[in-house]
C-alpha cells in the first residue's frame, strides 16, 4: 500500500486514531456528525461492511441503517475492515450495481436522524 511507504504514514495513522477512535471503536460524536451529514445529503449512499470488521464491528451497521434508511447496506460475511482489498471483485460488483441504479434514482433530501 502506498501510504505504508510514506515516511510519516505511521504518525498520520496515529493522529487519525487519536482523533477519531476509542478502545471501543469510533468516537460516538464523530460517528453522529458523519451520519447526520450523510442523512441530510441528497446523494445516494452505499455502506459496505465486513461482518468480521474488528475496527468498526458490523454491529454498528444497525446504527447506519437507522440513520440512513434509504441507503443501501451490504454486510459481507468473512470480511474484515478492508472489503475493497479483501474481496475486490465482490466489492466492485456491489459498487458498480449501486452506481448503475443510483443514476436512475431521484435525489431526496432527508432530515438528519442521528443525535
Amino acid at each position: 500500500m502506498a501510504i505504508a511507504q510514506e515516511t510519516d504514514a505511521g504518525e498520520f495513522s496515529r493522529r487519525v486514531a487519536v482523533e477519531l477512535c476509542t478502545w471501543r471503536g469510533v468516537r460516538p460524536e464523530w460517528r453522529a456528525e458523519l451520519l447526520s451529514a450523510a442523512a441530510a445529503s441528497p446523494v445516494p449512499t452505499l455502506a459496505i461492511w465486513g461482518a468480521k470488521d474488528r475496527i468498526l464491528p458490523s454491529t454498528h451497521a444497525a446504527t447506519v441503517r437507522a440513520a440512513l434508511p434509504h441507503a443501501d447496506l451490504a454486510v459481507l460475511p468473512a470480511v474484515g475492515h478492508m472489503a475493497q482489498i479483501e474481496v475486490t471483485d465482490k466489492f466492485l460488483a456491489i459498487t458498480e450495481r449501486f452506481l448503475a441504479e443510483a443514476t436512475e434514482r431521484e435525489p431526496t433530501v432527508r432530515e438528519p436522524t442521528v443525535r
